[in-house]
């Protein structure tokens, strides 16, 4: 499971991850999730549920940007994820859904990867 720029969520969750030297229970704990799914996001096993993206990222200080492989890589409060975070809950999840939809429609060959 690859981002635009291809690559691995996992690798880059784990990366952030040990960057803010935090096991995978307590990002498990703030990202809402239990620890057998950080776990397996960073084995590649899964990915983030879309509602539990943005408190990923922001556990990680790692930008919306980067995650999505759009280029970037200032705190979480560059500009995309400005414009997110202004978003409510709901509206939050449509972006994030869309994202996935186009991504996968501009390279069919991601969800083969995943």
């Amino acid at each position: 499971m690859y981002n635009a720029e291809g690559k691995a969520y996992g690798d880059l969750i784990r990366e952030y991850r040990k960057r803010k030297r935090m096991s995978q229970e307590q990002l498990g704990v703030i990202a809402h999730v239990k620890k057998n799914a950080v776990g397996a996001w960073e084995a590649g096993r899964s990915r983030p549920d879309v509602a539990s993206i943005p408190d990923l990222c922001r556990a990680l200080d790692m930008p919306l940007s980067v995650f999505f492989g759009l280029g970037g890589g200032a705190p979480f409060n560059d500009p995309l994820s400005e414009r997110f975070n202004r978003l409510n809950d709901y509206n939050q999840q449509v972006v994030m859904r869309e994202m996935d939809m186009l991504y996968e429609l501009q390279d069919p060959a991601a969800g083969k990867k995943e």
